[in-house]
């Protein structure tokens, strides 16, 4: 987790290269041992603070594809079982859909899953910004309200 210094350093590229590197040890761990149990947040988190140091160089493409490969590689059943640990992750959609403006996409993002609270609240909360943003605050406020 050296990447965890780089962010506080500010050192964004260094993040996404360390992190690269993880992930990619990742992978090659998970050939050789396809059920990684609670390591698995490990590995999201990898791709989680990836995501967060493209985010923070404006880098919207590299945060968007980082966040879909975390959220594709977490098994269903992982989610199941231990939503309340993964919750945070499945709210990075919204989180870099506010980051950069992407309005109209956080209006269409369809709504999560019961067991994700957190990445629920996150969805409503950016769903109040982007009304905001274009020019609603009636339709902001209604959000608010639903938050």
């Amino acid at each position: 987790m050296p990447s965890h210094i780089d962010v506080r350093l500010g050192r964004w590229s260094e993040s996404i290269i360390a992190n690269e590197k993880a992930i990619a040890a990742d992978r090659a761990y998970r050939q050789l041992v396809p059920e990684q149990g609670f390591y698995r947040t490990y590995m999201a988190h990898n791709h989680h603070l990836l995501a967060y140091a493209a985010m923070m160089q404006g880098r919207s493409a590299r945060a968007t594809q980082a966040v879909t490969d975390m959220l594709a590689e977490i098994p269903s059943e992982f989610i199941e079982r231990h939503a309340p640990l993964v919750d945070g992750f499945f709210a990075m959609p919204y989180e870099l859909m506010i980051r950069f403006g992407r309005w109209d996409d956080l209006l269409a993002a369809p709504e999560p899953v019961a067991s994700l609270p957190i990445a629920r609240a996150m969805r409503l909360y950016g769903r109040g910004v982007a009304r905001a943003a274009q020019g609603n605050p009636q339709a902001a406020r209604g959000e608010q309200t639903a938050f």
